[in-house]
């Protein structure tokens, strides 16, 4: 009798504990996937606490650097600028104005004392439509996607590395003599900065495009000219650059990324600086941390096959 009974209930009830396992294995799972969202190194943190754990990250990420583009730069100045009158950190200000762009920095920090920001923050940013869950995404674009990158700008010349501050080797500068296969030299005008195919290139000074081609030497390329005297070309482009003759460029914006077209053995920027309509060396604006042994020495494009016939 008791083996029927047992057999009754595991072919009754089998199929529901069978799907009550499978409910609680994907509670756990979805439990991890939210663990691993909100834990660091501390353990399991509340989507409050890694609020704020994220504005300091951030805060931090940003000490002694600003953003590289020019419009995104401008945004965190004034955010900077209203933290030191207003003590309201200025992630949260640059975040709340990706939120709702209509409104001003001045506004967005009006709305959030009329909120009561300083008595709860959170309680502030909720009132304004925004979960402390997306601060943190919007904390993470900003350093991820949008200005991961610190400006590497000369404080005496004011020009702009022009490619990610931990991305490039020097492999030739300007104004090195090359030897041809035919034994005539020809002067070469560009640093030469080796990269990985794809790395965005970034305008060192802001200025206008006047040239935007693909030539049998340069492969791709871009020239910008600015008022003072300046025209700096880019070459060896992967692809030709979105931006047609004419745009208006500011420093650190977007041109166009490291490829290998054109006279080139491998990827990289060929970055020719002109300054009142003569060719001058990236050393005189710039200096250079990474440059590979020999370089500044002539260099034999032909690679030992120079010959007079």
């Amino acid at each position: 009798m008791l083996a029927k009974i047992a057999t009754v209930l595991t072919s009754t009830l089998g199929p529901v504990l069978l799907g009550i396992m499978a409910v609680m294995l994907a509670i756990t799972v979805l439990l991890g996937v939210v663990t691993a969202i909100l834990t660091d190194n501390e353990g399991l943190v509340t989507v409050f606490d890694k609020t704020s754990q994220i504005i300091t990250k951030v805060k931090d990420f940003f000490k002694g650097k600003e953003p590289a583009s020019a419009v995104i730069r401008d945004k965190y100045n004034s955010a900077k600028a209203l933290e030191n009158e207003y003590n309201i950190p200025w992630p949260v200000i640059y975040v709340v104005g990706e939120k709702f762009p209509d409104l001003t920095h001045k506004q967005i920090v009006d709305e959030l004392v009329i909120n009561g920001f300083f008595d709860n923050p959170d309680a502030a940013l909720i009132e304004m439509k925004l979960a402390p869950i997306e601060i943190f995404h919007l904390m993470n674009d900003l350093v991820e996607e949008k200005v991961d990158m610190p400006m590497l700008v000369d404080p005496t010349s004011g020009m702009m590395y022009p490619l990610p501050p931990d991305v490039g080797i020097v492999t030739e500068l300007a104004l090195v003599v090359r030897t041809n296969a035919d034994c005539t030299t020809y002067t070469h005008k560009g640093t030469d900065i080796a990269a990985p195919e794809g790395t965005e290139i970034y305008a060192a000074l802001g200025g206008r495009v006047v040239t935007n081609i693909k030539s049998t030497s340069g492969g791709f390329m871009v020239a910008i000219s600015n008022d003072d005297g300046f025209k700096i070309l880019y070459m060896h482009m992967v692809k030709k650059s979105p931006l047609p003759v004419g745009t208006e460029v500011a420093q650190g914006d977007v041109i166009g990324h490291v490829g290998s077209t054109g006279r080139s053995t491998g990827n990289h920027l060929h970055f020719e600086i002109w300054k009142d309509n003569q060719v001058r060396p990236a050393t005189d604006f710039m200096t250079f941390d990474r440059i590979s042994p020999g370089v500044g020495t002539p260099l034999d494009w032909s690679q030992g096959r120079c010959s007079r016939k």
